[in-house]
């Protein structure tokens, strides 16, 4: 099983406007970071590394939260876990499929919708990143301090 811990941070968007907003940790280290190793190679194959985890965390924080807890979907019922630093929900998302069950909480099914496989960007495949798997009481009491 993975381990989630969140804290807190603040989000410069790029109108210079500051936020606060929630930070989450799989196993000790950053999402953004995680999905940054795993992106680069992606990027850089495009000629674009800059793109590698170009991501924020969502904000307002509450609206990141019900993405956590099955709330704000997409029309493919996944969830929003980064954004575009431009603040505009929906512009370069990193979107996942989060599986909340009475024993479980499992993220899967990454992706970045601008680069799927019919995009003309080209194709990034997620296949090895995840699925996150964690114990549903760790994870609602990793997130009941966000609240």
């Amino acid at each position: 099983m993975n381990q989630l811990t969140t804290r807190q941070t603040t989000v410069t968007l790029e109108d210079g406007s500051r936020h606060a907003a929630l930070e989450l940790l799989i196993d000790g280290e950053s999402l953004i970071e995680a999905v940054r190793r795993y992106e680069r190679p992606m990027a850089e194959a495009e000629g674009h590394p800059g793109l590698a985890a170009a991501y924020v965390w969502p904000v307002p924080p509450a609206r990141q939260l019900a993405a956590l807890r099955r709330g704000a979907a997409d029309a493919d019922d996944k969830r929003a876990l980064l954004e575009c630093a431009c603040g505009e929900p929906g512009c370069w998302p990193l979107l996942a499929t989060v599986t909340v069950g009475s024993a479980q909480v499992i993220w899967s099914g990454f992706e970045q919708p601008h680069r799927r496989a019919d995009s003309a960007g080209g194709h990034w495949d997620y296949g090895g990143f995840g699925p996150f798997v964690f114990e549903r009481a760790a994870y609602d009491a990793a997130l009941r301090p966000a609240v």
